[in-house]
């Protein structure tokens, strides 16, 4: 059963102690509190109070007292739960517009966090007269969710990290690879961290290690706004591109049957204390569905990925059989396979961070020269990142005479392809419904319309075929049909040349200069963890022998963070790689690849194929070509991978 609201609620929230309490703010600023009856979905308004903004969060504190929420005008609120009326604000909490708020019931004098649409993360303890408790800023995009395993803090962000943030130590920890889209949610558990992103996928982490994902969870959904672990290892995921509420089980992975659909789509997943109650809550419709989850629960088997693989070959429980038989999407083999390339990556050498060598200090001039006297590294960039204009396609749309009715129209029609989920729905009273060639979708469509008494008529735009990936293409792409876009700062400095400071050119130069005229250095910032040359052997190629050289280290002290050999680290080479080296450092794990000299069977760049633009490779790094200004014009001679350039 679904209950209306007369407004668009823009957060819902339970108390985290009491499933009969409820609080919901508003896109015209109402913050009410209700008395609610999951039973009957009745709900009595128990205080209310009204925000000069729009409400952007809001949450009920552990002791059901107090109500917080932050508004549109980057204010952060306390209201008392009986009377409803203020007894805190803090006028300019965030310099961005508030986007996340978290309760922290057990970090002592951090009661709140909350995050912002600039990447900021601030914790609070609004008992104290100075309430601010910690800042950080090591994020660069929307702060979209944000949950706690242990003493940290987990931020998942627009600009697709995970960041990570000891709290009791008032420090940032780490921050993730860059993953394929924006991650919006995030759950975690004592073994794993789950974390939705906007491509649809679910990204997987082992607890404590957040550096790399162990493998990535495809959830048929257009993506991951919202989740919830209703039991270990059993997810409830939904989009606000779709109405299909999700229920994955993880570890095995399998994709069961949806729970079912709410609307046109779910922004907001919550779970009473009981865990009895689920509800999904949709900003397009202004409904609330409530979902008694109690007996779907029990009735999924409890099963783990060791269990299933001693299973595996033999007989089990009819009634378990039966159930999975029936709900699971997903072979039992790829599941297995994932759970050993998890155990395997588990059981790998730790990465080591004590340096070999620093560049000292005293090398550094006083004075930085002009960036024109330096090699200047030039990225290898794809075409999807060069070109200013994207690939565009016809699309039939819906022009709407009344456009009150849109919103009911919406909830008629079935979603667009999920290729095209980029694209924003509606721009100047029309309805995007399908490409020109999908006829069984318009069929559909006008089948729909003819029993409703909207008017309407078709016609054709043109949208892009994929979602823009830089400025420019986001500018052209607009002038068309309105799209998702979030601008990525790293793509934009290496598109505009803009990426690297003055001191990260002066050190760039200085440490690649040290790998010439033959050979490869493996750095982490200033410091120069591994160095080779060519060998006389064949298979001796400089590079093949630094990952040696770091492995030996590795194993001589090992780090406790879990990372492969090479994670974060810059690879500096005289020359450009062939397929060996440069699939050797693919799976260390460098970040960027810098080489000097261009091969005559390089594959980063000298030739047709390039190796590092591979979709089907589980890891990417960034390459640079890096020359002199004087050279850009001259005729480079090139040499083989392996036997040096002088």
């Amino acid at each position: 059963m679904e209950v209306e609201f007369d407004d668009v609620q823009t957060s819902v929230c339970f108390a985290p102690n009491n499933s009969r309490l409820l609080c919901a703010g508003y896109i015209d600023g109402r913050i009410e509190l209700y008395n609610f009856n999951p039973e009957t979905q009745d709900l009595e308004v128990k205080s209310k109070y009204a925000l000069k903004k729009s409400v952007r969060n809001v949450a009920i504190s552990p002791d059901n007292v107090n109500v917080y929420a932050t508004s549109q005008n980057r204010a952060l609120t306390q209201l008392d739960a009986e009377t409803g009326q203020k007894t805190r604000c803090i006028i300019k909490a965030h310099e961005g517009r508030p986007s996340a708020m978290l309760l922290l019931s057990s970090m002592g004098s951090q009661m709140l966090a909350t995050g912002d649409e600039d990447g900021q993360v601030k914790t609070w303890d609004l008992r104290a007269n100075e309430p601010l408790a910690l800042t950080f800023t090591d994020q660069e995009d929307v702060i979209n969710d944000m949950n706690t395993e242990g003493p940290r803090l987990l931020a998942a962000s627009s600009d697709g990290t995970l960041g990570t943030y000891e709290l009791r130590k008032g420090k940032f920890k780490t921050k993730s690879e860059l993953m394929h889209d924006e991650l919006l949610s995030v759950v975690c558990n004592k073994k794993f961290c789950y974390v939705g992103s906007g491509d649809g996928s679910l990204e997987i982490f082992h607890g404590g290690e957040y550096g790399n994902i162990i493998e990535r969870f495809e959830t048929k959904l257009p993506s991951v706004d919202t989740m919830l672990e209703v039991r270990r290892g059993l997810l409830m995921v939904a989009s606000g591109q779709s109405p299909i509420i999700r229920i994955l089980h993880v570890d095995p992975n399998k994709l069961l049957s949806p729970l079912g659909e709410h609307g046109t789509g779910v922004d907001k997943l919550l779970l009473s204390d009981d865990r009895r109650w689920l509800i999904s809550s949709s900003m397009v419709d202004q409904t609330i569905k409530v979902w008694d989850i109690e007996a779907i629960v029990q009735k999924i088997p409890v099963l783990t990925a060791k269990a299933a693989k001693k299973q595996k070959g033999k007989s089990v429980d009819k009634a378990a059989s039966s159930f999975w038989d029936d709900l699971a999407q997903e072979d039992e083999d790829d599941d297995m396979d994932n759970h050993l390339m998890r155990k395997k990556r588990e059981s790998e050498a730790k990465a080591d961070d004590r340096p070999v060598k620093k560049l000292k200090e005293a090398e550094v001039d006083s004075e930085l020269p002009s960036t024109s006297s330096w090699a200047q590294p030039i990225p290898i960039l794809s075409a999807e990142l060069t070109s200013t204009e994207v690939p565009v396609v016809d699309f039939h749309a819906l022009v709407v005479a009344d456009l009150r009715s849109i919103g009911k129209i919406l909830k008629k029609l079935k979603e667009i392809p999920e290729e095209f989920r980029h694209l924003k729905r509606i721009k100047d009273g029309r309805i995007l419904i399908c490409p020109t060639n999908d006829e069984e979708l318009l069929a559909f469509t006008k089948e729909v319309l003819k029993e409703t008494e909207f008017a309407w008529e078709l016609a054709t735009v043109q949208v892009a075929a994929r979602k823009p990936l830089t400025v420019n293409q986001f500018n052209w792409v607009k002038q068309r049909w309105p799209t998702a876009f979030h601008p990525n700062k790293e793509i934009e400095g290496l598109v505009t040349g803009t990426f690297f400071t003055q001191p990260q050119l002066e050190l760039l130069n200085k440490t690649l200069d040290s790998a010439l005229p033959d050979g490869c250095v493996i750095a982490d910032g200033d410091r120069i963890l591994a160095h080779a040359r060519h060998g006389q052997l064949a298979l001796e190629h400089a590079a093949i022998e630094a990952v040696r050289d770091l492995a030996r280290r590795r194993k001589e002290t090992p780090a406790d963070d879990g990372s492969y050999l090479a994670t974060g680290c810059d690879v500096f080479l005289a020359n450009e790689p062939c397929a060996m080296c440069a699939m050797a450092l693919l799976h260390a794990r460098a970040k960027r690849i810098f080489y000097r000299h261009r091969s005559a069977n390089g594959v980063l760049g000298s030739g047709p194929w390039k190796l590092h633009e591979e979709p089907i490779l589980n890891h990417h790094y960034q390459v640079f070509h890096v020359r002199h200004p004087d050279e850009f014009n001259d005729v480079e001679t090139l040499f083989p991978c392996g036997k040096g350039s002088s």
